[in-house]
């Protein structure tokens, strides 16, 4: 970590996310002899953000619960493990590690309690703010759920490689992902203002109607936020940005996952449910289960 931070990699802050005083210690502890200068100041990624600090504090409570009480190091690697959290991609990626597999030895030799929990095999971020959520209910795992993590990135590439692909793709998915997790529909406003502020060609609010959205992106989403925000309810929703015509099909897609989310099953009319091609319906169900039972992996 230390070595990846001085050359530029990682996201950690200053010091690995200590301060500068148990960094010293952490150098004299492992690394006796060796100069506590290899990192300053200037080595490291974006500070840590004042609005996050309560959140971080959470998971160094979390990760010293099960510390493994050896060594005085484990506190150290608490206050570290929980600044790469706070960063956007994999957490091994953020912490400077070369490999998943590092951090796994890392969580068995320092907070082995929680790493016997990890008995799906989760990935270590999800898996960290998966239990935030189950005592406190608060906190949504904010990678793989950003705008650089490199999971998403690949899939915006699928069918295209383009910047505000990636932008919109990561939009709907971190929106979908809030919904299912409980977020409310201001919620999913502050995402797309999120995207708008990324990207000003996204702003939808205040902006004439999109009607006719043709393929590009923008205007996809541009029609899906408008019916989303201008409306009280998935059926409403749904109605209004289908019967903006263009590239329906799409938008209707999209803005059906992302309220159909937010709005849960039961708020789906039945007369549509019995409408749909009773196999196409199965099909669907057995789809989204897979799903859901890979997302947890």
């Amino acid at each position: 970590m230390i070595a990846t931070r001085a050359a530029g990699g990682g996201a950690l802050p200053a010091w690995l996310g200590l301060d500068q005083a148990d960094f010293k210690r952490l150098m004299a502890h492992h690394f006796p002899g060796v100069s506590p200068d290899v990192l300053g100041s200037c080595d490291g990624a974006s500070p840590l953000l004042g609005n996050r600090l309560e959140e971080r504090e959470e998971l160094i409570e979390l990760l010293l619960t099960h510390r493994a009480g050896r060594s005085p190091s484990e506190t150290w690697m608490a206050r570290v493990v929980a600044s790469g959290c706070l960063a956007d991609d994999h957490l091994w990626h953020d912490l400077g590690l070369w490999n998943r597999a590092e951090l796994t030895e890392l969580m068995r030799r320092n907070f082995p309690e929680l790493a016997v929990r990890n008995v799906q095999d989760m990935k270590w971020k999800r898996f960290l703010y998966k239990q935030l959520c189950e005592s406190e209910g608060i906190y949504v795992c904010r990678a793989p759920s950003c705008g650089v993590c490199v999971d998403y990135r690949l899939q915006a590439h699928v069918t295209h490689h383009n910047s505000l692909s990636d932008l919109g793709t990561l939009t709907v998915i971190r929106m979908t992902q809030t919904a299912l997790l409980g977020g409310s529909l201001e919620d999913l406003r502050r995402l797309a203002a999120e995207l708008v502020e990324a990207d000003s060609r996204f702003a939808f609010d205040g902006e004439r109607r999109q009607d006719d959205p043709g393929g590009y992106i923008v205007e996809t989403l541009r029609a899906v936020f408008q019916a989303l925000f201008g409306t009280d309810g998935f059926e409403s929703a749904l109605i209004d940005v289908v019967n903006r015509g263009g590239d329906a099909d799409t938008t209707g897609a999209i803005l059906g996952m992302i309220a159909g989310a937010l709005y849960g099953f039961d708020a789906i009319p039945q007369r549509r449910l019995k409408a749909l091609d009773r196999e196409t319906a199965r099909l669907c169900r057995r789809q989204a289960l897979d799903l859901l039972s890979r997302s947890q992996r």
